[in-house]
């Protein structure tokens, strides 16, 4: 409002007193009590008109281009003032935010927009003295005022037929003004010389749309059991507690394996396995004020719980399930494998070659200075 007040021109009595005076013609004709203020406002060259309601005061806005290219055609400038103060008088910009819900679904605002501008459309002409000139206010929106004279309104009409493809068909749905030749044929049904079958275009429509949705989802649903391990892998690397614990990987005193510089594979896949587990086991004591699960029949049960779609990790020299015990009244716990003999030890601490994870270790690293 402060733009348009600060670089528009206010219409009255002594200011472009004409355009005034079919302003105030039309408001009476419409039913207005007092007639909306109205500006207009040089736009650069854009085609365009509006209505506007601030404050409780309801207003106009005329972009000077589209009035002086229908100057010379009074009915078309009073098709377009009366559209726009058929917004007022419809009532379409009042009680705005009550509608701000369905403006929020797909497609459903889009709809009420274009019903406002048929109606609008139906004030328009209903001020004409000559009802075939008023419809050049539409024709100048379309070609322009230097070409407007020259349009055959039948042939442009027909281009209704080029709109019902399936994605043009959404593209209508979408905008928020119905085209100008609907609008056309909405105002002149003597203008349309083809009927047109709308159904096969709208059910096409809702087929590309459908397919939009249901396509992607079915994909997703066919590639998650094959994508989650992977997803679930990387963004383990992000959690803290994995990030602290790969630091406190050890062997069992005495191994062989304890100073190798280049571990071999099943080193590898048991310490990435065994970070995995310590993860779990973890995410348990956060939630359970340091409580531990209290064996490996109970860690490989969370397992599931929470990592369903990847598969439990295996001891690669075993073949099964890692070694888990809780130590100190249950305040720590090991995870271990078997080593390279392939046998867990029988007292639930790891043995000589064993890979283990102590969060009594990691404990004790992590407070020392």
């Amino acid at each position: 409002m402060a733009f348009i007040r600060g670089n528009g021109v206010k219409l009255g009595p002594s200011q472009l007193p004409d355009i005034h005076r079919r302003v105030v013609r039309i408001a009476a004709d419409l039913g207005f009590r007092e007639t909306p203020d109205a500006y207009v406002v040089q736009a650069g060259g854009t085609l365009n008109a509006m209505a506007a309601r601030m404050l409780g005061r309801n207003f106009i806005v005329l972009y000077s281009d589209l009035i002086e290219a229908c100057e010379g055609n009074d009915e078309a400038i009073d098709f377009i003032v009366a559209h726009e103060l058929g917004h007022l008088r419809a009532g379409h910009l009042a009680f705005n935010w009550l509608l701000l819900p369905g403006h929020l679904l797909p497609f459903l605002g889009a709809a009420y927009s274009r019903a406002c501008e048929y109606t609008a459309d139906r004030y328009g002409i209903s001020v004409a003295a000559d009802r075939a000139r008023a419809l050049d206010g539409l024709v100048v929106l379309a070609a322009g005022g230097r070409l407007a004279a020259q349009v055959d309104r039948r042939a442009l009409v027909d281009q209704q037929r080029d709109l019902h493809g399936p994605l043009m068909r959404i593209a209508h749905w979408m905008s928020t003004h119905p085209p100008i030749p609907a609008r056309l044929a909405a105002l002149d049904a003597g203008l349309e010389t083809h009927s047109v079958n709308y159904w096969p275009s709208a059910f096409a429509a809702w087929a590309v749309l459908l397919s939009a949705v249901l396509l992607p989802t079915l994909v997703v649903a066919v590639a998650m059991p094959y994508l989650g391990p992977a997803i679930a892998t990387y963004f383990e690397q992000f959690d803290p507690a994995r990030q602290g614990a790969g630091q406190d990987m050890a062997y069992a005193e005495g191994s062989s394996a304890a100073g190798a510089a280049s571990p071999g594979e099943a080193e590898r896949t048991a310490t990435d396995a065994i970070l995995k587990l310590v993860s779990v086991v973890e995410g348990y004591r956060a939630r359970h004020q340091g409580l531990l699960p209290v064996d490996q029949q109970e860690l490989y049960a969370l397992w599931e719980q929470e990592r369903s779609l990847e598969a439990a990790p295996m001891d690669p020299w075993s073949g099964e399930r890692f070694g888990y015990a809780t130590v100190d009244e249950g305040r720590h716990y090991f995870v271990y494998t078997a080593g390279p003999d392939g046998f867990l030890a029988n007292d639930d601490t790891p043995s000589a070659d064993d890979l283990y994870y102590s969060s009594a270790e990691a404990a004790a690293k992590a407070s020392s200075p």
